[in-house]
């Protein structure tokens, strides 16, 4: 049985998993891009929406497609999963 987040006055109970970090601002804590490069990506956005952040980034040279797309899947994945592994062995 997973476990639940109880938040006081109302309880609510919110699954555990409801906070997943957004692209960007996973990419920005790891120390990948800067915040001024998120700022600049997400008016991107705006303006091309059929884009993904991810797309944007690699577009302008800022991180390699690759790089982009295991942050976007695998660790992702490993956040759901809880895991804790070296980076090496993911």
């Amino acid at each position: 049985m997973k476990s639940n987040i109880i938040i006081s006055a109302p309880h609510i109970i919110v699954p555990n998993n409801y906070w997943t970090p957004l692209l960007g601002e996973t990419l920005r804590d790891a120390g990948l891009i800067t915040e001024a490069q998120l700022q600049t990506v997400l008016r991107d956005k705006q303006e091309y929406k059929e884009q993904k952040v991810g797309e944007i980034l690699a577009l302008r040279g800022w991180l390699k497609q690759e790089t982009v797309d295991f942050f976007a899947e695998e660790w992702t994945r490993c956040l759901e999963q809880g895991a804790k592994y070296p980076i090496g062995n993911i």
